[in-house]
């Protein structure tokens, strides 16, 4: 087989190889490696890998028939990554010394290391932004100076893997392109990552919008049932839980009858937990853990009144793509890719909780608000269908092809 036909795509996820095959949290085997392999005859994940004979729950195959890997040594932290650094960089040196087509997806360590070594040894790659190290990293648990060293080297990294990357494929439109341009020569796509299948996004918003009718009339009304606020998303600080559990708590002593819902589990769970104790809301907030993706997360979307996106940095939030396709009125802040997808009226800056709190009671309160969220939310998500974003992740991904077969290594 022509090696200019396998791509090696290197990534920061967390894989664990159980009888020969990896696993994983998101990066499963079905669908999300069909965009690659329509053009290019094999993969192959380069990732720190961790063997195991226990396979923890919830974790989806990543692996299959053309889809591959090679295993670096597994990390958690950074303290663990000193530890194996050079042997990951010898790793990945042999990989590159055998390959001629790469891509890499930032921001990550991995994806860094590899870019390093394509440059020593004056090979090309392809590059991936799914999200912005500038904003991702501020929020991070992090040691000083360690936090700061490190957000400003990985955004140094991406700007430069930008422009020297053969092709950039960014997930935003616009937001990611202004802080990491592509070289004028560049190919460049620009597609969410978002797997959006056709039959997902509501046709009729019948119940939807007979369902706002009923929002005003239990709004204030405690003897009713609460109204259903929701969020998607690990518990941490880039998500912003607790200042969600908070805007709202601000609703709730105005008189609001809300009931907050998360899914996503996480290491701020026993916080925001504590916080709703300490505030006598315990009964007002909901933690559902982790959700399988499709019919369970599309069911929970279904039963929320208001989805609320407050992230303090985001790429193109998935969870918030799919709340629009079911019909769903949204609000969020106003970062990264988000305002791509939602109206400013809908949007308050990410630190202003007392703004998120009057937003929150001002959509409620707002019946034809909330009814044009619901049309114009299904409406935008069809630019996220499956086989709109399938043709232009194709035809980037062909140009790539060409462009390597070009090549004749």
């Amino acid at each position: 087989m022509s090696r200019n036909n396998r791509i090696i795509f290197s990534l920061d996820t967390r894989f664990y190889e159980y009888q020969g095959e990896l696993y994983s949290e998101k990066t499963g085997y079905d669908n999300y490696w069909d965009r690659y392999l329509e053009h290019f005859d094999e993969i192959y994940i380069l990732a720190r890998v961790k063997r195991t004979d226990d396979l923890p729950n919830g974790l989806i195959r990543s692996t299959g028939p053309r889809v591959r890997y090679y295993s670096l040594p597994f990390y958690s932290g950074p303290v663990q990554y000193f530890k194996v650094q050079s042997e990951i960089k010898r790793d990945i040196r042999k990989v590159v010394a055998e390959h001629q087509c790469f891509i890499l997806r930032g921001p990550a360590q991995i994806s860094t290391l590899v870019f390093e070594e394509v440059k020593k040894q004056n090979k090309e790659f392809v590059l991936e932004i799914g999200g912005d190290p500038w904003e991702v990293m501020k929020y991070l648990n992090i040691p000083e100076p360690i936090k700061s060293v490190n957000r400003y080297l990985f955004t140094r990294n991406l700007k430069l893997m930008a422009q020297k990357a053969i092709g950039v494929f960014y997930v935003t439109q616009t937001a990611l392109q202004r802080r990491y341009p592509a070289s004028p020569s560049a190919i460049c796509g620009a597609v969410s990552d978002v797997f959006l299948p056709d039959d997902r996004i509501v046709s009729e918003v019948k119940s939807r919008l007979e369902n706002i009718d009923k929002i005003a009339t239990n709004l204030m009304d405690f003897s009713t049932a609460p109204i259903r606020l929701g969020s998607i998303g690990w518990l941490y600080s880039v998500k912003s839980p607790i200042e969600v559990a908070k805007a709202v708590n601000i609703c709730i002593k105005r008189g609001y009858n809300l009931e907050m819902h998360y899914v996503g589990g996480g290491p701020l769970e026993n916080q925001l937990f504590g916080f709703a104790k300490k505030e006598g809301i315990q009964d007002r907030i909901v933690s559902h853990g982790k959700m399988a993706s499709g019919d369970e997360i599309f069911a929970f979307l279904d039963s929320l009144d208001l989805y609320i996106q407050f992230s303090k940095s985001e790429g193109l939030p998935r969870s918030l793509v799919e709340a629009l396709s079911r019909g769903c009125p949204c609000i969020a802040s106003r970062v990264g890719g988000i305002p791509e997808l939602l109206p400013d009226e809908l949007l308050v800056d990410h630190h202003k909780i007392g703004e998120l709190a009057n937003l929150i009671m001002k959509v409620l309160n707002d019946q034809d608000v909330l009814k044009k969220a619901v049309l114009d939310n299904m409406h935008k998500a069809l630019e996220f269908r499956a086989s709109v974003l399938t043709k232009k992740r194709s035809d980037f991904y062909r140009k790539i092809y060409h462009y390597y077969s070009d090549k004749r290594f």
